[in-house]
């Protein structure tokens, strides 16, 4: 079995300006002397592009991931810049593809091992003294055990023989996705394409009523490195790979063209480990137990998101900036409503579905004309407080702001989120030199996975985003790993209001009075007090919001 068939990768980032000191501390540069633990294995075509595969309507499903990739020569990435958008046609060849699905063991890992080599909690101690390193491990709460999945692959040429097949066309690979009836003809003439049918067959039997499409993509080189000193079974035994600078997009769709536009290009390398722990000698294990850790305590390397996750959370952030929206309430904090649900929502494919169609029907709310994808995020956020500031770290961006503010309203609880100060780190020298000299006052972690739809009041031509969600909240400190329990919840969050509905957003008030007071106030013209009309704003939104939650409520049979 192939190192990366089984084990979910330990997904790490790395300071941009760390990468380079890292890798050479690990990877024997060709014949030079070195000390170095990994050798990197070289690829003829080493630029990649790895599409993702969404359910139009309800997003990236939680369950499995079907990941066909393109490669590409280094002269077809530099014909345009990096950033520049690539086209593909539905004729285009995708070289392979694989399935990644959940799986439960029959045996146990020993996960004190793994944390041994790895540099976690239990086995990460003596941190107290380190604010840093404190704040950085708290993304280990609930990312340093990625559960078991199994995968499939498909091929678009022979392995065995390595005889060129032409490879599956990407419009031919929706159609297998699309058309289960399809799917064995499809792949049964390429490398493992028959077992690859079965195993997909089988994945996506409960989603037959739902459309699948091409909505990410990731961009990079990869360097993909094993063991140094392993012969050809042993050397997989640890498999890292290093890939800086992932460029993350979306995909455009126009006819048969794909179009891919950039999101963000991320400020740092991703380092992914895969494992086969139980095959591994002894003195390798220690050796790696020894330089991981070591590495990781040097240049704060912690825990990170996937790249489809971290994508999907970026192209919420534009689809909310695509909107057209005009803010009416200017108080430097986002105003957000939130309803517990008894159980899990977010993930459920089904409560996606009665989500959409609970505002795509006609009434007093509808989903917003410029949005109607279901928009995700996903955020693995390390915080810390001292001194009434709460520093938040989400891969490689330090957040600074106050508390948030948090009461019950008639029964409902109302959140209010200061917007943060962002900065991009670039080293963990650059991260230590702007933490409390003094540390932390306490540190915790905080994960959120939120996803729903963009509505919009016709009575008030206000935008709100409501979403299922799921907080899990923990902390690590000296070895000692504490959890509270996961919450689910409906939240609701003000956007800002349509532009034409702006003169009569505020109900009651006469209309000489509708002004904003910045209108007033560069017109030189008298003006109410700012306070007050803030406060009677806000109070009109969160009246609304009230009254959409009891809807919400009502619809969605939320207790």
């Amino acid at each position: 079995m192939l190192v990366d068939d089984n084990r979910e990768e330990h997904r790490m980032m790395i300071f941009s300006n760390d990468s380079h000191l890292v890798q050479e501390r690990l990877i024997v540069e060709n014949d030079a002397k070195h000390d170095g633990i990994l050798a990197q294995k070289v690829h003829e075509d080493s630029y990649t592009v790895t599409l993702y595969v969404l359910l139009k309507d309800y997003g990236l499903t939680p369950v499995f991931r079907i990941k066909p990739r393109i490669r590409f020569h280094r002269s077809n990435y530099d014909n345009l810049s990096s950033s520049a958008p690539l086209q593909y046609n539905l004729d285009d060849i995708i070289h392979f593809a694989e399935l990644k699905r959940g799986v439960d063991l029959t045996e146990k890992i020993d996960d004190a091992k793994l944390a041994e080599i790895l540099g976690d909690a239990p086995a990460l101690k003596d941190i107290a003294d380190d604010a840093a390193l404190q704040l950085v491990s708290q993304r280990g709460v609930s990312l340093r055990n990625p559960p078991f999945k199994t995968k499939t692959k498909v091929f678009g040429k022979s392995e065995d023989e390595g005889v060129e097949e032409g490879g599956i066309p990407i419009g031919t690979f929706l159609d297998a996705l699309n058309q289960p009836q399809r799917t064995e003809q499809i792949f049964k003439r390429f490398a493992r394409g028959s077992e690859f049918a079965r195993d997909l067959r089988e994945a996506l039997s409960p989603y037959e009523d739902f459309e699948f499409q091409f909505g990410l993509y990731s961009r990079y080189e990869r360097r993909d490195c094993v063991l140094a000193n392993g012969d050809a079974e042993t050397s997989g035994n640890y498999r890292a790979t290093f890939d800086p600078w992932t460029a993350l997009g979306y995909i455009r769709t126009a006819g048969n063209t794909q179009q891919f536009q950039i999101l963000m290009h991320e400020r740092g390398t991703r380092w992914e480990h895969k494992i086969m722990l139980e095959q591994m000698d002894v003195p390798t294990r220690e050796r790696l137990a020894t330089e991981i850790p070591m590495l990781r305590r040097e240049y704060l390397i912690g825990r990170v998101l996937s790249k489809s996750q971290t994508a999907l959370t970026r192209l919420a952030e534009l689809r909310q900036s695509q909107l057209n929206l005009t803010t009416d309430l200017q108080t430097g904090y986002t105003l957000r409503l939130e309803i517990p649900v008894p159980n899990k929502r977010f993930s459920v494919i089904e409560h996606r579905r009665k989500l959409r169609e609970t505002f795509n029907r006609t009434g007093g709310y509808r989903l917003h004309s410029l949005n109607g994808e279901f928009v995700e995020r996903h955020h693995n956020m390390a915080k810390g407080i001292r001194d009434g500031v709460v520093w938040t770290l989400d891969s490689v961006d330090l957040l600074t702001a106050q508390p948030e503010l948090a009461a019950q309203d008639e029964g409902f609880l109302i959140i209010k989120t200061p917007h943060p100060n962002r900065f991009v780190v670039r080293s963990a020298e650059e991260l230590r030199e702007r933490l409390p000299k003094n540390g932390f006052e306490k540190c915790w972690n905080e994960t959120v996975d939120a996803g729903g739809y963009t509505v919009l009041s016709h009575t008030s031509g206000r935008v709100y985003n409501v979403s299922y969600g799921r907080r899990n909240t923990g902390s690590i400190y000296e070895g000692n790993i504490t959890q509270e329990e996961v919450a689910h919840y409906l939240s609701i969050e003000y956007l800002g209001i349509e532009p034409s509905r702006v003169s009569v957003s505020h109900s009651g008030i006469p209309a000489d009075a509708q002004r904003s007071f910045f209108d007033r106030l560069f017109n030189r013209q008298p003006t109410p007090p700012l306070f007050n009309h803030l406060i009677k704003t806000e109070a009109q939104v969160i009246s609304e919001m009230k009254i959409l939650a009891q809807h919400c409520k009502e619809k969605l049979e939320i207790p």
